[in-house]
Order: structure tokens, then sequence, then C-alpha cells
């Protein structure tokens, strides 16, 4: 019988300077033996996997190093979800960690607990600059379980609740739904956010300031130029995740829908913002491909509301063009 009660898994592309305190988080002597770590090295050149191979025989029943051919960060986390066998999972990106303290109270919560989707808190450390920010769930009472029925709406658009810092799923729901992440793309936590939201039953919130999340590494994914230069990965993602929500959603409810679709939105506006910094050929040729792929949604009528979308198919092209070229030079010069 398994007795593992909580598979974090852990990918690994050259972070050999952040990983020890990653792993460090992850080890509390009188819970190890519930714990899985799945380290898995995608291909890093690094020394992360000498790094990682240390704590694997240190506590040998606990983490577990794969090592891979590069497949991407998605491909990494396909393969920590395919071996995991704790009954619940997370994930943990290798330059971030886990407050100790709250990792504590988080595991003695989750041993009393039989729930889809546990939900906690986040900070975002700007190591760089000295400062913090945590993200709570306002909108809904702590330490309660909930079925997904009976919560208002007014929690489920909060817009800060579809993140993957903040959820820990049971692995034999998120394992149901047959997620296979796009392989070699960035932006893939936004599936893991969303889509397992459209069959969840259950919640259990647990207000404790679990994941941090580090802001500020060069070369970070959610940089404004990591966004241009990756777009067609983010697009990739964006398209698979209505995919599957066109694919799931007779099986919602009505609740969680509107919750997914709003956050979806979001997205969407995300990457009309991100094509309109392109050059002004380069935008119009994008956006025209985009907007045709939205416009061609079920949803659209839902995702056209008051928003840059909105503003895209009012305006002719060289006016919304100029006009976020000009908002983004006023931010600028704000900000100086």
């Amino acid at each position: 019988m398994n007795d593992k009660l909580l598979t974090i898994t852990v990918p690994v592309y050259n972070t050999e300077e952040y990983l020890p305190k990653c792993l460090n988080s992850l080890t509390i002597d009188e819970y190890m033996e519930i714990l899985e770590v799945l380290i898995v090295i995608d291909g890093s050149p690094d020394n992360s996997i000498s790094i990682a191979q240390e704590y694997a025989q240190r506590y040998p029943n606990t983490f577990i190093v794969i090592n891979k051919e590069n497949g991407g960060h998605s491909s990494a986390i396909n393969k920590g979800l395919e071996l995991a066998t704790g009954k619940y999972f997370k994930l943990l990106d290798s330059d971030d960690w886990f407050n100790k303290d709250s990792f504590k109270v988080f595991l003695e919560r989750l041993s009393n607990l039989d729930v889809d989707l546990i939900l906690t808190n986040y900070t975002k450390e700007f190591i760089f600059e000295n400062r913090t920010e945590s993200y709570k769930l306002h909108s809904l009472p702590s330490n309660k379980l909930y079925d997904i029925k009976t919560i208002d709406r007014s929690f489920l658009s909060d817009r800060s609740l579809l993140e993957m810092h903040r959820t820990t799923f049971k692995t034999s729901f998120f394992k149901s739904l047959e997620i296979k992440l796009p392989e070699r793309a960035f932006y893939t936590d936004t599936i893991l956010a969303i889509i397992p939201m459209l069959l969840v039953k259950s919640i259990y919130y647990c207000d404790v300031n679990l994941y941090c999340y580090f802001i500020g590494r060069e070369g970070q994914s959610v940089s404004i130029e990591n966004y241009i230069k990756n777009r067609e990965q983010l697009k990739r993602v964006l398209e698979y995740t209505y995919d599957k929500i066109i694919t799931y959603e007779k099986n919602t409810e009505s609740i969680q829908l509107y919750c997914i679709l709003s956050k979806l939105k979001d997205l969407f506006n995300l990457y009309y913002i991100i094509l309109s910094n392109l050059s002004y050929l380069k935008a119009k040729s994008e956006l025209d491909k985009w907007n045709l792929f939205v416009k061609n949604t079920k949803y659209y009528r839902f995702f056209n509301n008051k928003n840059t979308i909105t503003l895209y198919n009012l305006f002719p092209f060289f006016i919304f063009w100029n006009a976020i070229f000009f908002y983004r030079t006023i931010k600028k010069v704000i900000k100086h």
C-alpha cells in the first residue's frame, strides 16, 4: 500500500544556483516518510544533477532523481505526473521554494483531508528589490471543506485564484483528466491551474503562505521580452486550454465555467498586448490571425466585452497599435 501523502515534482534546467534552497525547503525530518520529491533533470547542462543526487543519497526514501533528455519544462512536468504515487500532487519550480513553517502546517492539514483541490496562499519574492507581495483569498473563509456547488461566485471570480502556485490536487483526480502538456512550451502552468478546475467537486482553503515565487531572475519566462520571444508557445498553450474547456464544458458547473472563462479572457487580452509590442507590420499580421481565432471561439461574445479585444475590433489597426504604443511610452515616463 502506498504511504506517500504528497508528491512534489521539481522540474530542473540550469538552476544549480537556486536548487539547494528549493530542496532544503522540503526537508522536514518528521515528515520525510510521507513525502515523495521527484527531481526531474531535463537535460540540464550545469551541475544540477549532482546537487539533486546529494539529496537522494541523504533521503533515499523521499528524493528521487529522474534524468531525462531535454524536452522543455512541460516535458519534465509530464514525467513527474506520470511517476507520481502520492495521494496529492504539487508542482514546485526549481528556482522557487516553500516557506518551511507553512509547509509543516500544510502537511498536518493535508493528512486529514480527502478533497480534489487544496488552495494555499503564495508570495512573490522580489529578491533584488528586497520586497514581497502576498496573495491570499479574501472571499473564502479558510480551513473549511467546500462543495463546488455551494461556493459563491465572488470567490471564483478572484483574479489570483487560478494560479499554479496556490494549487495542490488529488493525484488520482488529476491523472483522470489525462492532461498531457504541449512539449517544449513555456507557460504550461496556465493549463495546470485552469483545466482541473473544470471538474473539481471539492475544495479546501488552507490559509498559509506556502509557495514562494522568485521574481527577477535573468531569463525568467514572465518578462515582457520573453513573452515576445516565446509568444508562439503561449499561443499553443492558450489554444490547448480552450480546446480542453470545450471538451469538458458539458460536465462543468456554470459557476466553474464562468470562473475559467474569466481567467482565459484575461490571458487572451494579454496575448493581444504582447503582439502589440511587435513592429507595426508584424503586429498587424499576427494580430489578424489571432483575432480570427478568438472570433471563431464559442465564447467570443464573453471574451469581447470591454477590453483590449473590443478596442482591436472597434478601431482601425493603426489607431489601436499607436494607442498601445502611446500607453507603453507613458508608463515608462511615469516609472522613471
